[in-house]
């Protein structure tokens, strides 16, 4: 989890985790922040493949975290969602 993924309030990070565990059947591997991502931005990374990963991007709308996009990624260059 990145620093800023660690700071959420605990319900505002279980929301985030049950969102994505319930639109992906496999292992999360990290939630976090670029480090240019405004406050109500946030990703998770989840296993997809041994050499491929599922970046899902959550944004913080109306008080409720919401997935606004989802799409394979690379693992090496996933660490960039979760660096800050």
């Amino acid at each position: 989890m990145s620093p800023r993924a660690r700071q959420l309030p605990r319900a505002e990070l279980e929301q985030i985790l049950y969102l994505v565990s319930h639109s992906w059947g496999d292992t999360i591997i990290a939630v976090g922040q670029a480090c240019g991502d405004k406050p109500d931005d946030m990703h998770v990374v989840a296993r997809y493949t041994d050499y491929r990963v599922m970046v899902f991007d959550l944004k913080k709308i109306a008080g409720r975290w919401k997935i606004t996009d989802s799409g394979e990624g690379s693992p090496t260059l996933s660490t960039v969602w979760y660096a800050c």
